[in-house]
């Protein structure tokens, strides 16, 4: 049902038939927000508890010291003041103003339409209104609030924050469904259990991952003579058995606090079902990927013309033309678009569905698509549907845009250019050769070179020539079947390593039931099926690429060589980037790895010093090879650069070799140093593959017609040796840490429940011995 209202009318109705108490929250939501107070009451209760009782024992032991002069009591007392003054310290945590909006705040004056929508909204949804209403840029609407200490115990007021990325590709109905959603939030109680939880996370992140003076003070005391160090050695002790108890406390209470915020996000759905009907929210966020996806490549797209010196004027202009742009490189018209409603059985129609593994749902705040649209729809609600767009309830939806976008650049110098301009600079960017629907999307985000550990591998040797369509119509069904294989081998090896789990606990594969056990023999079925998939391709690419040097061959000039240089500098640029990428990705999983816990032993060092020199040494390899890449001057018209040399930022490779004595600076400075060599070659790449395209559609069309293609440019040239990285080849990666790190990062149940055990028992040995003798005696005797 859609319906197109009148131009002053700008409200989607009600829905007519809303079942009597849809929104009304489940035993399961209660259940959830009953687990989320206990669990926050024992966390403040034991943390609480702690600071009381060692405070009280560093009085008490203090006083007797004063009374009786007995330096043991001084030194219960200093140890009894110093763990509670670690305990304490977590409450006075300072804490920045949660936010959205980017602090761009907007008033019904500025905004009379917009503000009467909100309002009716929050009215129909029988929520209270918005405090403040700000604007961002997201592809994205949320509830925020300040969070204190003082709205621990008082409710703070909610702010509405509402990106533009999103507005800029909803209709109205979606756009009202969105708002009742964030409304469904602002009524639930239970919001104030986040507030909670988040106050408690900020005293335990205090605690646990904050090192200051106290944690300084004890390592002193620690190398201080044996006679006094142990008094530090068993303070660090029990700071650290402390710091883990905590942790795992917050661990419980977040995952409560987590699958409270599921049953929060389904309740809020139905609040915006009740308002809008079963369809609307859905095919809002039907419509998020693509436009997440079009919001990233605008904020690139972007990021070149600030770097070209030119700022543009309307970032939502860019976003809407990337999606048109991407549904004609594409071939698919539909991208982003909501599929029309069936005639009959709208409350069978799904938009989504369950992939064969998901993220682990104990750490997510918010169901999966297919989930919410289940929710949505167990009772079908109908709804006329406003297919108009949500700029509708802004007054001056193109001014907005221009003022928003010269607000988020307000601090850069450069020229504004006309929004003309800037969306000439993005139909060029997709005007590129190899993004032409003709090729049916054959070079569209794979590599050509991946498989060739030599340039002659890319065209092989034998003498063919294609009949018929070089870029059949059946490709993109066979690269459509290439990236579902690679995407259900990723789902199945990450369901192997337990990164994802199965939607309802069962592994589905092709239709099938299988067990745990099978998952090694379904990863390698689907892994040799998508090496046929991809062998086939590469096959195609070959026949493709020996097709048009046999052609260039009659022509004359020397056009096969020309066509083998760009080859080479595909090849070049390609695997050079691939290994620079590969080494970066295999010193960030070390990274990752050693620093897991929190202490880097010797030979982590020594691993992390060894990654770090392989990613030096690729970058230098990068840097020193430059003069002897010399692409040809057409590639270097479509670079915009006289050299190769030209493209970098850097002309010298100053970058120092990674020592122990360097190293935290190195590591914070090596990503900018990978940045400007991986930019590049990207380019190069890029431009080197247009120019290919092109040169053989000009072969082709020379030996087709007859003709003569012109002067044969001077080939491009690379350096005789370079590092190659082969498919498969790859540097090896950690995926699981290793048992000591795994104890110390609670990483998994068991570990989790042993590390919880020996900390817990350290704490309680801790308190045992500060209670009073006769107390000592009394649990002794409970014991025995």
């Amino acid at each position: 049902m859609e319906t197109t209202m009148g131009a002053d009318d700008f409200h989607p109705p009600l829905p007519t038939e809303v079942p009597e108490g849809l929104t009304r929250p489940t035993s399961k939501y209660r259940f959830h927000a009953w687990l989320a107070m206990a669990g926050l009451l024992a966390f403040a209760g034991i943390y609480l508890a702690l600071i009381a009782w060692f405070a009280h024992s560093a009085w008490r032991e203090g006083v007797r010291m004063v009374n009786q002069g007995s330096l043991g009591d001084g030194i219960a007392a200093f140890c009894s003041a110093v763990v509670a003054v670690f305990l304490a310290k977590g409450l006075f945590f300072r804490k920045k103003a949660a936010g959205g909006g980017g602090g761009y705040e907007i008033t019904a004056e500025q905004e009379p339409k917009l503000f009467e929508f909100i309002h009716r909204v929050a009215d129909e949804s029988r929520a209270p209104r918005p405090h403040k209403v700000y604007l961002s840029a997201a592809v994205n609407a949320c509830v925020f609030y300040d969070i204190s200490l003082v709205n621990f115990l008082f409710p703070t007021r909610k702010n509405l924050d509402i990106g533009l990325g999103l507005v800029n590709v909803l209709t109205l109905s979606e756009f009202k469904a969105v708002l009742a959603h964030e409304f469904g939030h602002f009524a639930q109680r239970s919001m104030a259990v986040g507030r909670w939880v988040y106050t408690a996370q900020q005293v335990a992140n205090q605690l646990i991952y904050h090192r200051d003076a106290l944690d300084k003070m004890l390592n002193v005391i620690s190398g201080i003579d044996l006679r006094i160090a142990w008094i530090g050695w068993l303070l660090r002790l029990v700071v650290w058995a402390l710091r883990a108890v905590l942790q795992s406390l917050l661990h419980l209470v977040m995952l409560a606090e987590r699958a409270l915020s599921r049953e929060m996000e389904f309740q809020a759905d139905l609040v915006a079902v009740s308002t809008t009907g079963s369809d609307a929210l859905i095919h809002g966020l039907f419509r998020l990927p693509a436009a997440d996806q079009a919001w990233e490549e605008a904020k690139e797209l972007v990021g070149k013309r600030l770097a070209a010196g030119r700022k543009p004027g309307d970032l939502f202009a860019i976003q809407t033309r990337v999606l048109e742009q991407k549904r004609r490189v594409l071939d698919d018209p539909d991208f982003g678009q909501v599929p029309p409603l069936p005639a009959t059985d709208r409350a069978g129609h799904r938009l989504f569905n369950a992939d064969i593994a998901q993220p682990p749902q104990m750490w997510s705040t918010h169901p999966q698509s297919h989930l919410r649209e289940a929710n949505a729809k167990r009772i079908y609600v109908p709804a006329e549907l406003d297919e108009r767009s949500a700029w509708r309830c802004f007054v001056d939806p193109e001014g907005l845009r221009k003022k928003f976008t010269c607000y988020l650049f307000e601090e850069l110098k450069q020229e504004e250019e006309p929004v003309e301009a800037t969306l000439e600079a993005v139909d060029l960017e997709y005007g590129k050769e190899f993004l032409q629907p003709r090729y049916r999307g054959l070079y569209l985000g794979r590599s050509l070179c991946d498989h060739a550990a030599v340039v002659a591998d890319l065209h092989g040797s034998e003498d063919e020539r294609i009949s018929g369509e070089l870029y059949p119509a059946s490709l993109v069904e066979h690269l459509e079947k290439m990236r579902h294989l690679e995407k259900e081998k990723s789902m199945l090896e990450a369901l192997r390593d337990r990164r994802l789990e199965s939607p309802d606990g069962v592994i589905r594969f092709r239709g099938e039931v299988i067990r745990r056990s099978g998952l090694r023999a379904a990863i390698r079925t689907s892994a040799a099926d998508h090496a046929l998939q991809h062998e086939e391709l590469v096959r195609l690419d070959r026949r493709i690429r020996h097709h048009h040097l046999a052609l260039a061959r009659d022509l004359p000039g020397s056009w096969e060589d020309y066509l083998k240089g760009l080859l080479a500098v595909l090849h070049y640029a390609d695997h050079s980037l691939r290994n620079l990428l590969d080494a970066n990705c295999k010193l960030g999983n070390t990274f990752a790895v050693v620093t897991a816990d929190g202490n880097v032993s010797g030979s982590e060092m020594n691993r992390l010093l060894a990654d770090a020199g392989d990613l030096y040494h690729t970058l230098a390899d990068i840097f020193r090879q430059r003069p002897q890449v010399v692409p040809d001057r057409r590639v270097l018209d479509r670079l915009g650069e006289e050299s190769w040399r030209k493209c970098f930022a850097d002309e010298q490779f100053k970058f120092l070799a990674p020592s122990s004595h360097n190293l935290g600076d190195w590591l914070g400075a090596v990503g900018g140093w990978v940045s400007a060599a991986a930019q590049p070659l990207q380019r190069l790449y890029d431009a080197a593959l247009e120019q290919l395209l092109v040169t053989e559609a000009l072969v082709s069309e020379a030996a087709e017609n007859g003709g003569n293609p012109g002067a044969t440019p001077a080939p491009s040239s690379v350096p005789p040796e370079y590092r190659v990285l082969v498919r498969g080849t790859e540097r090896s990666l950690q995926t699981k840490l290793n048992l000591w790190d795994r104890f110390q990062t609670a990483s998994g149940f068991l570990p989790a429940m042993a590390r919880l055990g020996v900390a817990g028992g350290i704490v309680a040995g801790a308190v045992f011995i500060t209670l009073p003798e006769a107390w000592q005696k009394a649990v002794m005797g409970w014991f025995q």
